[in-house]
């Protein structure tokens, strides 16, 4: 029988630079906020306070992120919009999480 070579990764080389927590949360990077999407069909970012994951997201991924939650979305939304979770699909570990739309340009 064959053994698979067990390959270690650190967070940094899959995600690129970790934000350290800060009390509980992680740091918004509003520098990589801002950027431009790097996808055709994002419309939107998406950062989570707890792990600091930050996810441009489609239309159509954004529906089924939100599936069963009560926000309303502006129809124009704009580059300057993101959304804020407290957790993320993943670090929620089975937890609930909140989401609340937000502007950059307000912080």
């Amino acid at each position: 029988m064959k053994q698979s070579k067990k390959v270690e990764t650190k967070a940094e080389e899959v995600f690129g630079e970790v934000i350290p927590r800060l009390n509980g949360g992680s740091v918004l990077d509003y520098q990589a906020l801002a950027s431009p999407f790097e996808y055709d069909e994002a419309i939107i970012k998406c950062f989570c306070k707890n792990c600091g994951f930050l996810l441009e997201v489609s239309k159509v991924l954004l529906k089924a992120m939100l599936n069963g939650m009560e926000i309303e979305l502006p129809t124009n939304i704009t580059k300057e919009h993101y959304l804020e979770f407290s957790y993320c699909v993943i670090c929620a570990g089975g937890r609930d999480f909140s989401v609340k739309l937000k502007r950059l340009s307000a912080n």
